[in-house]
């Protein structure tokens, strides 16, 4: 072409670069138009979490995108309602209005996860009160309700009110039928598909911990974290790949231990600081004063010593051992009995399964309630996303080469401690199960916080704090008063 165009006469190639200009010009002319939509206004919508519904005036027109969203074109100048809906989850509705010459960008987090809560009794006069929701007569059927946990109490005439807490998960059923017995002091609670757990009155600083099975006591009026129990076994601890520090993979033996359900809780925290005289957290700016009036979300800005404390508050109130889950522990508790998965679900994408950076980081308070997802296989929640979590192991990049197969206990000294599980600032590759985070103990950070574990006997572990000085065993430490924390 280029060398006809050169075999031209004069006028022939002023006519070919003319001709040349027009057609160009006309392209770039209709390509701004495209971009101007002369045919309708253009939707973008990003949802948190991804896989949503989008409805426009009740039609759907298409499901988000993880880093996309969704895309909408041709949309008729005006008013129009605007729908995002995901199973398990509160749909958000919205009035928007289009205009020809602008692209309308929409980030819409949707409302907490729902589940079904019942709660029902024989006795016709029975009165149930759900706190935050309302009072019912005699029973309450497939209530939907946002998933996290609720008081119930239920009043008979004469006879002594009986009062239940019980965690609604995402999508499940939670039943609570309440029989009042010769003396009402028993509780049966009924999840859907699961088999009946009888709650009876107990003696609370002897918790009774049995595999799988739920534990929460108040010891002095402070609530001490639901536990659940998991016996000893052998697992693959690492990932092939992941970073170095994460290789080799390698069988990993512990000893059973007892677990924290969720994240250490603001409220949780706060109960400690108040008892002992430990500073608050400082609150993350913008998080509008989060330690106070979140009290259902997960404690941050909190160092290691900080989770240690706490520890050895709840051992002073229960006379049970507590301290920070080794990261064998931690690792053995995140994967939930499955072999070799990434996360602690298996496999599949973890939109709409943990609280993490997906697109734009949200506005407001970031973090999500505990238990806001489903749990894994072993029950436990958030063990990806949320918040980091503080472990008890000192940092060795090379650690797992060493050859310790029973009841690893990280590196014997160093100066960066181990946290896990990923966190809402984080992208999804931090939610797996081997991805391990240094940091300085004494970093106190919006996306670190912690759980607990409670064991028989500590004797193999002391107490160092962060700063190498050793102390007693954990045993000892669980027996300091309570006026022994607040001199630290």
């Amino acid at each position: 072409m280029m060398n006809d165009r050169n075999m031209w006469s004069g006028s022939g190639r002023l006519l070919f670069m003319t001709l040349g200009v027009v057609v160009v010009s006309l392209i770039v002319v209709l390509a701004g138009q495209g971009e101007r939509t002369p045919s309708g206004g253009v939707i973008v919508v990003f949802t948190d979490p991804a896989g949503a519904e989008v409805l426009l005036d009740g039609v759907s027109r298409g499901v988000t995108e993880r880093g996309t969203g969704l895309r909408l074109t041709g949309i008729e100048p005006g008013r129009h309602r605007l729908l995002v809906r995901k199973k398990w989850f509160r749909p958000v509705e919205r009035a928007i209005t289009v205009t020809p010459d602008k692209r309308l960008v929409l980030h819409l987090r949707l409302g907490r996860p729902i589940g079904y809560l019942s709660v029902r009794s024989r006795s016709a006069n029975a009165r149930i009160e759900i706190r935050g929701l309302g009072t019912y007569d005699r029973e309450v059927y497939r209530l939907e309700v946002p998933v996290g946990k609720y008081e119930i109490t239920v009043k008979l005439p004469h006879r002594k009110p009986v009062t239940q807490a019980v965690v609604v998960e995402m999508g499940r059923e939670t039943e609570l039928y309440v029989d009042f017995g010769p003396d009402a002091r028993s509780t049966n609670v009924k999840r859907a598909r699961r088999p009946i757990v009888r709650l009876d009155e107990g003696r609370p600083d002897r918790p009774l911990l049995r595999t799988g099975e739920l534990v929460g006591v108040r010891v002095n009026g402070y609530l001490v974290p639901e536990l659940i129990s998991l016996p000893g076994g052998w697992f693959l601890m690492g990932s092939e790949s992941g970073g170095e520090d994460e290789k080799p993979v390698h069988k990993v033996y512990v000893d059973g231990f007892a677990i924290g359900r969720v994240e250490v809780t603001n409220a949780q925290y706060k109960a400690f600081c108040d008892a002992t005289g430990h500073p608050y957290p400082r609150d993350p700016e913008e998080w509008d004063h989060y330690f106070v009036n979140y009290p259902n979300h997960p404690v941050v800005m909190v160092s290691w010593d900080d989770a240690m404390a706490y520890c050895q508050w709840l051992a002073t109130l229960t006379g049970r051992t507590y301290r920070l889950p080794t990261e064998a522990e931690w690792e053995y508790a995140a994967r939930g009995g499955l072999v070799g998965k990434t996360y602690p679900w298996g496999e599949d994408e973890p939109s709409g399964r943990a609280c993490y950076l997906e697109g734009q980081v949200p506005l407001g308070v970031p973090t999500m309630p505990v238990g806001s997802y489903p749990p894994n296989g072993y029950g436990l929640y958030d063990m990806a996303g949320n918040v980091w979590e503080w472990c008890w192991d000192w940092y060795d990049v090379s650690f797992y080469r060493s050859g310790h197969h029973r009841n690893p206990r990280g590196a014997p000294e160093g100066t960066m401690k181990v946290a896990r599980g990923g966190a809402w600032l984080y992208g999804p590759s931090s939610l797996r199960c081997a991805v391990r985070l240094k940091l300085a103990p004494d970093t106190r950070h919006e996306t670190v916080g912690f759980r607990v574990v409670a064991v028989q006997e500590e004797s193999a572990v002391g107490t160092k704090d962060s700063r190498g000085r050793r102390g007693s065993t954990a045993r000892t430490i669980s027996l300091l008063s309570s006026s022994s924390l607040r001199d630290q």
